[in-house]
């Protein structure tokens, strides 16, 4: 629910105020929300050598991927673009079957299949 209002909530500002500093908004209006949780909740920091992969996490999501997503809704709109950003598992069960070896097993094999099955009749049934 909340990932869907965002989308419809970025899609307006977006026609009020196309500009890159909106990625910056979001990002510094996140970063308040998550130390404010920090703050009150006192996690333990990660270690060392999980840190990098933390950062390399943080660059590609919401990093890259937000600008990428700013700009999708701009010239695509909300239900084409939300549909792309769902296609997060499919990428994470290929990287993830490449890079860390994982297995998939049948219930994945199934979802990541839906996914492609989605991502195609998303393209054919577009409205152009």
């Amino acid at each position: 629910m909340f990932f869907g209002a965002s989308a419809v909530a970025r899609k307006m500002a977006i026609h009020r105020s196309p500009s890159p500093y909106n990625a910056v908004i979001v990002f510094a209006t996140a970063s308040v929300i998550v130390w404010t949780f920090v703050a009150i909740l006192r996690p333990e920091f990660p270690s060392r050598e999980a840190l990098p992969y933390f950062i390399m996490s943080g660059m590609f999501a919401p990093g890259i991927s937000a600008m990428v997503s700013l700009e999708s809704l701009k010239r695509v709109g909300v239900s084409f673009t939300t549909a792309l950003i769902a296609t997060a598992p499919l990428y994470a069960t290929i990287l993830a079957v490449l890079v860390l070896s994982e297995k998939v097993n049948l219930l994945v094999g199934l979802g990541t299949g839906a996914i492609i099955v989605g991502i195609i009749l998303l393209s054919w049934l577009r409205p152009k």
